[in-house]
């Protein structure tokens, strides 16, 4: 994986660099390196940073992807195995679309907003049909 220095961060994600700090401290940011006292990240996408309160994930998945932000399981604050059947239902339900065809599902990466989920974000509601841990469910999104 590619590093940047955190200056080189904070001016491609148009951020000031002690945000990226606080990202880091809050375990936003992972992969850092240090390399002669120079705080190294990983060169991705600028963050989508839910904060301290645990945002819905669903709406976060899909504005992370409409903003071509990286998102995963890690700022997402859940399981990744949750995070992958979350990202599983909304690419089975054509809010999202696998365009990398791959399997793995850690992060939002490869993904691409579908017509649905161009429609949800629009409407900031929608509902969608999940299997978690075996539990089937509906799930109402947006208020």
């Amino acid at each position: 994986m590619e590093h940047i220095t955190l200056n080189e961060a904070a001016e491609k994600w148009g951020i000031k660099a002690d945000t990226i700090i606080k990202y880091i401290v809050e375990g936003v940011i992972d992969n850092i390196v240090i390399e002669n006292n120079t705080i190294m990240l990983p060169d991705i996408n600028k963050p989508h940073y839910i904060g301290k309160r645990k945002a819905d994930t669903y709406h976060g998945i899909l504005k992370a992807v409409r903003a071509s932000e990286h998102f995963d399981w890690l700022l997402a604050k859940e399981e990744k195995r949750t995070f992958k059947a979350k990202l599983t239902a909304l690419i089975e339900s054509g809010y999202l679309l696998n365009v990398s065809n791959d399997d793995d599902l850690a992060s939002v990466k490869g993904l691409a907003l579908g017509i649905e989920g161009e429609k949800a974000l629009k409407k900031k509601r929608f509902s969608i049909n999940v299997t978690i841990n075996n539990q089937i469910g509906l799930v109402n999104i947006g208020g």
